[in-house]
């Protein structure tokens, strides 16, 4: 199993759970393949299978990037890529580009948001928000609409709690 450094897999749990539990159903992922995060410590460590890691090591492939996905989308790839899978962002606002995932009565029910590196352009967060869809991707065997109790449990519990601030207008 290889591991990577439980700051570098946080940064994109951290955001994504809260995301997650947003509308509540049953978790359907009993038995997740590898890679996946596990718990490790204070943080968490991708958890990768052996062939898999030593195939990624050859190939020159970083590690970090077998876990830090959502979906087909993971951090690091091209945004041309991104945008291959997801078409022209709908909005942009800043640093951040909304692509609709799933509409209904012609608004975006379901979305990702993506921010892109200033010195490579490739992906630096995702962000997937909304209802469930058909294609419902997951991050690391958690979907939309999961419970928060179903995040904890495939996390663990987080280490504190407080709130954030509440945001206002819309996408």
């Amino acid at each position: 199993m290889q591991l990577m450094s439980p700051y570098r897999a946080a940064r994109i749990g951290l955001s994504l759970l809260t995301v997650l539990a947003i509308v509540a159903q049953p978790c359907a992922a009993a038995d997740k393949p590898l890679p996946m995060f596990k718990r490790a410590g204070s943080g968490f460590a991708c958890a990768v299978p052996r062939e898999l890691g030593d195939e990624a090591l050859k190939s020159g492939i970083d590690m970090e990037i077998l876990c830090l996905r959502i979906g087909p989308l993971h951090i690091g790839m091209k945004r041309s890529d991104a945008e291959g899978i997801l078409g022209q962002p709908a909005v942009q606002q800043q640093t951040a580009y909304v692509y609709p995932l799933k509409v209904a009565n012609g608004l975006a029910v379901t979305y990702a948001v993506l921010t892109y590196s200033i010195s490579t352009g490739d992906v630096f967060s995702i962000q997937v928000t909304g209802e469930p869809w058909p294609a419902n991707w997951d991050f690391n065997g958690i979907h939309l609409g999961e419970t928060a109790s179903a995040v904890h449990e495939e996390l663990g519990e987080p280490h504190s709690k407080r709130s954030g601030p509440d945001i206002e207008g819309s996408l």
